[in-house]
């Protein structure tokens, strides 16, 4: 992983309770270091690849993709990639202003560990357009992407009743929910109040195909057909897909195909030709 850091500041200066303060995209080594501070702002941290490590009360916990941290105004920032790791990429995103963590606590996001969803990147990437433009109808318009990427932070967790069913109401939930990361056969066994080792046998036994493989084939297709008639950035595609990392994603890829996602793109010389 390329080390790398890029962030962009709020020119703002004016009356309103809280405003996107600043926002950033970093790409550390295992080895590198984040200075501490004390920080008067709201902030979170959401994974994109590899683990972060984040310390709160005198204990350490780690930071995979699919979670958010959040540190409210007036905490210590202490954290760092994981030691053992490969690197780590990460969003952040910080609020400032009188109810900066107001706007976090309506929506249910506690101060720690969050679980969320893959990073939506592209809102991200919205806010940085916006962000350096001292505007009062940029400062708004900054602060309704931040309140979307918060939202999809507090609310993108698989959450369903639990539920009783035949095969074929499976095979249905699958269809409609292959996208979701955290959908695997353990979820299922869980979601169906079976056990996941008959789950998975009466799965083949029906259709031929074990769930998992019926789950990968499902996040497998989709993402080809995205690759071949959308220009989406593959971090998005990836998240779209159900797959848990882009990092995995390409690896998929590239042992389904023989080829690195970006070859398979509608408008690429190589799939012009094949």
């Amino acid at each position: 992983m390329k080390r790398f850091r890029d962030f962009h500041y709020s020119l703002y200066s004016g009356n309103l309770g809280f405003f996107v303060r600043a926002i950033g995209f970093f790409q550390l080594h295992a080895a590198d270091s984040e200075p501490e501070k004390d920080a008067d702002f709201a902030e979170i941290f959401w994974t994109v690849s590899g683990e972060g490590v984040f310390s709160m009360s005198g204990r350490e916990y780690i930071l995979p993709p699919g979670y958010i941290w959040y540190y409210p105004s007036g905490s210590h920032h202490r954290f760092h990639p994981r030691r053992s790791g490969e690197g780590w990429a990460y969003r952040w995103l910080s609020i400032e202003g009188q109810f900066a963590d107001s706007f976090f606590k309506g929506l249910g996001i506690k101060p720690g560990l969050n679980r969320a969803c893959p990073c939506p990147e592209q809102l991200f990437r919205e806010i940085e357009l916006n962000i350096e433009i001292p505007r009062i109808e940029k400062r708004l318009e900054t602060l309704d992407i931040a309140f979307r990427i918060l939202t999809i932070a507090a609310g993108g967790r698989l959450s369903f009743p639990k539920r009783t069913g035949n095969l074929r109401e499976i095979r249905t939930f699958i269809d409609e929910n292959f996208f979701s990361p955290e959908l695997n056969v353990e979820r299922l066994a869980d979601l169906f109040s079976c056990h996941r080792v008959v789950l998975s046998r009466r799965f083949k036994e029906a259709f031929g195909v074990g769930p998992a493989n019926y789950i990968a084939t499902h996040r497998l297709q989709k993402a080809l057909k995205m690759l071949r008639e959308s220009n989406l950035p593959m971090s998005e595609i990836a998240a779209e897909c159900g797959f848990s990392s882009p990092i995995y994603f390409n690896k998929v890829i590239r042992k389904a195909t023989g080829q690195p996602p970006g070859r398979l793109r509608g408008n690429s010389p190589a799939s012009q030709t094949s």
